[in-house]
């Protein structure tokens, strides 16, 4: 899959693939034709047909490496693709999903989902509850605590191109206001 996506054209950084199945990682802009190889070993690669508990776990515990990576300063930036809740769940994973491990595995710092589409920044101010569920969930202190993610974001420079600020947050009050 990720062969597939790079061949679409290279990207401006080093990819390390963990837990992924697939067989390296490297340059994204590596000679064609070869499999790009990865500065750091490769991490719980999978074959196709693991059980639920298994899947569960090798993505586990390849997000448990990059952020662990992250944190030591290895890799700028950590992209999962779709993980099965409930694997990593039978896995022992017991949160209700990305966002809430990462903030976890992070030393329980706030976090959010943050969507990023050229300069424009969104960051969600909930994650994988119910619809129902979000009329309590939208409080003025976890807007707030988003806003300081987002804020955040643009003083450490990652929101920056081009010397310009690009940071934005948007979220809805209960009362549409």
């Amino acid at each position: 899959m990720i062969e597939k996506a790079l061949a679409l054209g290279p990207l401006e950084a080093d990819l390390v693939f963990l837990g992924s199945g697939e067989q390296g990682a490297g340059p994204s802009g590596a000679a064609e034709g070869t499999a790009p190889r990865s500065p750091l070993p490769l991490f719980g690669t999978a074959p196709r047909s693991l059980l639920p508990e298994q899947a569960g776990r090798v993505a586990g515990e390849a997000v448990q490496e990059a952020v662990r990576l992250a944190l030591a300063g290895d890799v700028d930036a950590i992209v999962t693709g779709p993980v099965h809740k409930h694997a990593l769940h039978l896995a022992g994973f017991r949160y209700p999903g990305l966002t809430e491990l990462l903030s976890h595995l992070a030393g329980d710092v706030d976090v959010a989902m943050m969507l990023a589409a050229g300069g424009l920044r969104v960051i969600l101010v909930t994650t994988h509850i119910a619809l129902k569920d979000v009329p309590a969930q939208v409080t003025v202190d976890r807007v707030v605590r988003c806003g300081r993610i987002a804020e955040r974001d643009r003083e450490s420079g990652t929101a920056t191109r081009n010397g310009r600020r690009r940071t934005w947050c948007a979220a809805a009050s209960r009362d549409g206001a």
